[in-house]
């Protein structure tokens, strides 16, 4: 019986005799609620509320330890379907530590500090994705944590306001990952979402921009996605960004300064014509001007290295064009000498 995002758990039978014996593993929750005994150092005794709420209390110790906690238990039953496992016996918790990897929250860091919100959504239980969390600095006074269930018992409405403060969803399901996306979008942000399994399919395909592992992705994935990392690195995010911003930069440069200098001879054309005197220059000496006068200084505009703290300024509107006002004042302002 594979695993579900509905059920949490799987399970395999094997011939027992006259019988079949069921090995169940799965979220904790999902499986202490099936289980009716538990294995001791005495033998198997019955589970009564009591022991199962210790089990559960077992279960939160390890995961606010950061660990990805699994459930293990047993039964003997008679027929391979979902509905015989209600009498499992409970053997054992897996706790297992799965660190972020180097560099995840240097560049955590360096995107908030670019403007940019990082959201984790994973499928582990609220309190391992917590101290994961914690440790990589997402989560602060201004941030939450919010479960799958609950997500799902939110309208959209609701939602949208409640992804202002939220920093992790755990539990998250590939429902769950879509309703996050489009509630962030109705907040008028753009989305880059990073995922490389078939769950993320579809969630990397709402998202603005979908960006898929290029080694340990899923092919779906790559297929959904826009853009496929080489390296499966989070720092390589960072870089990108940083680098995408350099190009909108010496784009915007390389037409400004191709405005202006082509907005002087087009103004000396108009004067020209309106006073009737003849043209002032021919298209053959426009055409020469504009190679010996342009090329060069606009092929160096176009690779120029990055500006000084241009990783600390916050994201451009969507809306903004290409030349503003602003940028045209700050171009053609002089600067103002200083006193002797």
């Amino acid at each position: 019986m594979p695993f579900s995002a509905a059920r949490r758990l799987m399970a395999t039978f094997h011939p027992a005799g006259d019988h079949l014996v069921a090995l169940v593993k799965g979220a904790p929750s999902n499986v202490v609620a099936r289980c009716s005994s538990v294995l001791t150092a005495r033998g198997v005794a019955p589970l009564d509320p009591e022991g199962r709420a210790e089990l559960l209390e077992q279960n939160r110790v390890l995961a606010a330890r950061g660990l990805r906690v699994i459930a293990l238990a047993d039964a003997e039953v008679g027929e391979a379907r979902e509905d015989a496992l209600t009498a499992l016996t409970f053997l054992a918790f897996a706790g297992m530590l799965d660190p972020p990897a180097a560099g995840v929250k240097e560049t955590i860091a360096a995107v908030r500090e670019a403007g940019i919100r990082v959201v984790m959504l994973t499928g582990d239980q609220r309190l391992t994705g917590e101290a994961v969390a914690r440790g990589l600095g997402l989560l602060d006074r201004d941030n939450q944590v919010l479960e799958g269930v609950e997500l799902d018992r939110l309208s959209d409405e609701m939602l949208t306001e409640r992804m202002a403060e939220t920093a992790v969803v755990s539990r998250s399901t590939p429902e769950g990952k879509l309703r996050v996306i489009a509630a962030l979008q109705r907040r008028g942000e753009s989305v880059a979402m990073l995922g490389d399994g078939v769950n993320d399919a579809a969630a990397l395909r709402q998202a603005d921009i979908g960006v898929a592992m290029g080694r340990r992705g899923s092919d779906m994935a790559k297929e959904a996605a826009d853009l496929v990392l080489a390296d499966d690195r989070f720092p390589t995010t960072a870089a990108a960004i940083e680098e995408g911003r350099v190009i909108f930069d010496n784009i915007r440069k390389f037409v400004f300064y191709l405005f202006s200098c082509n907005l002087a001879e087009i103004l000396v054309l108009l004067v020209a014509g309106i006073a009737g005197l003849p043209a002032p220059l021919l298209p053959l000496q426009i055409l020469w001007l504009n190679l010996l006068t342009d090329t060069a200084p606009a092929l160096a505009l176009a690779v120029e290295p990055a500006e000084p703290g241009v990783m600390r300024r916050p994201p451009r509107a969507r809306s903004e064009s290409l030349l503003t006002a602003a940028l045209a004042r700050r171009r053609w302002a002089m600067p103002a000498r200083s006193p002797r």
